[in-house]
């Protein structure tokens, strides 16, 4: 009886496993520890050239130390590890989604979280993506994330950013951030927004601010900020957004029980879709210029009036 073809079948599947072993071992040894800081290897490069080391496992960025994800006009595709860990950036190392001209996105799991420590940097690039999936985490903590112009940034529904103390985003014309899960910052936080790019609120997106918490916003003309349906802002901190350009889309509410203040904003909503804002807290508007929208304060008044944006200006919302 001829067996030759049961034996190569039989050797094909070794093959395969020992190639599924080397392979899962090489993403394991070939992945450093730490970059920078004087150690070993003060740049490493997630790309192309190498398309099965596409798993970020733990790891440290320190001084002089450098992660780019991409390196091409193909967009390279990382994901954090499944594995609980952590990726922390900090001491002037940096994580670069993209480069200019070469193009990545970093996927972040419900594994290993990603932590922009003190003096860290997280840019990302043109083109270039940043997704934090349900159930992950990205933590700013005196770090500095970056979004250049054609960058984008997504909170998947179930995804976490936190902005702790001395945390500082800023974005270009022409980024975008997308918010379909939660933005927290702890107690006695303060994180400063310098924004110039597009911040789109989704339906059921939350940002929670603790106790004696300050998420101030900065924007400047190129920046627009949409919500979609039902958008939550809650806790006991007190969130201050400057000269943003505001817009309510057809049925949507920002139910704020934080205290809010707004000044030099421009706020537009549709028609006939109100109340567009409702406060258990104080809001406070100065030199906000509003169209169409209706607010309620949950106490029972109604304060909610129609404006025109050329027209009228007001100081109290509440």
């Amino acid at each position: 009886m001829d067996t030759s073809c049961c034996e190569s079948h039989a050797s094909l599947g070794l093959h395969h496993r020992n190639w599924v072993l080397e392979w899962m071992d090489g993403l394991w040894s070939q992945m450093p520890e730490q970059v920078g800081a004087l150690g070993e290897v003060e740049q490493w490069t997630m790309g192309w050239h190498n398309p099965k080391m596409n798993v970020l496992h733990a790891m440290e960025i320190q001084e002089q130390g450098t992660l780019i994800i991409g390196t091409s006009q193909d967009v390279f595709l990382a994901k954090t590890s499944s594995c609980p860990g952590e990726v922390l950036v900090k001491d002037a190392g940096a994580l670069h989604i993209g480069q200019p001209s070469q193009l990545g996105e970093l996927q972040i799991t419900a594994g290993t979280e990603v932590h922009i420590g003190e003096e860290g940097k997280l840019e990302i690039h043109s083109g270039s993506v940043l997704r934090i999936l349900d159930g992950a985490q990205l933590t700013a903590t005196d770090g500095w994330l970056v979004l250049h112009a054609g960058a984008k940034l997504v909170v998947e529904p179930g995804g976490i950013l936190t902005l702790n103390d001395g945390a500082l985003m800023s974005s270009s014309a022409g980024s975008s951030m997308e918010v379909f899960g939660n933005i927290r910052l702890s107690d006695g936080s303060d994180a400063l927004v310098e924004w110039n790019g597009g911040w789109h609120w989704k339906p059921n997106s939350s940002l929670h601010l603790g106790e004696g918490e300050s998420f101030r916003m900065n924007c400047e003309d190129a920046s627009s900020m949409t919500f979609a349906e039902q958008v939550g802002w809650s806790g006991e901190g007190l969130a201050k957004v400057r000269e943003a350009s505001m817009d309510w889309l057809p049925g949507a509410m920002l139910t704020a029980s934080c205290r809010l203040d707004l000044d030099d904003c421009e706020m537009i909503a549709s028609l006939g879709h109100g109340p567009h804002i409702t406060s258990s807290q104080r809001v406070q508007l100065s030199h906000c210029e509003i169209g169409m929208v209706q607010s309620w304060h949950q106490g029972g008044t109604e304060s909610g009036m129609e404006f025109k944006a050329d027209q009228q200006r007001l100081k109290n919302l509440v």
